[in-house]
């Protein structure tokens, strides 16, 4: 269902969804986001590139959550984050995305270009 690495060259927080999710789950990977956000923010700033090419387009039920989960957010927790970039695999699983997290987070069709956007904002970071 879900998986969360750091990367290992960026300082960068990479995760992978897919499947059909339950709000349990979403419960479950956004608790596991948090701690590696938490511990990713001692070594400094983080990017966060969440791969969803295989994730399905979910209930509104579990779009709610996620939205709810974001919105709840204290400001001290985007402080530390240059940027959150998702990829997804389709333009109806984008449209899902825009709509539930807004501005605040980077929707593509294509990894690489997730990639190259967040190693954009890192380069504005350090300027």
């Amino acid at each position: 269902m879900f998986s969360i690495t750091r990367d290992p060259i960026q300082p960068d927080i990479l995760a992978k969804l897919s499947g059909f999710w339950t709000t349990s789950t979403v419960d479950a990977y956004c608790a596991a986001l948090e701690r590696c956000i938490d511990a990713a923010r001692i070594d400094g700033r983080v990017g966060l590139l969440i791969d969803c090419i295989n994730y399905s387009v979910q209930s509104q039920e579990v779009t709610d959550r996620f939205g709810e989960w974001f919105m709840a957010w204290p400001p001290e927790r985007h402080a530390g984050i240059i940027g959150i970039v998702l990829v997804l695999g389709s333009t109806l699983s984008k449209k899902q995305a825009e709509r539930t997290f807004g501005p605040q987070v980077h929707s593509v069709l294509d990894l690489a270009a997730g990639q190259a956007w967040l190693a954009d904002r890192r380069s504005c970071d350090l300027a």
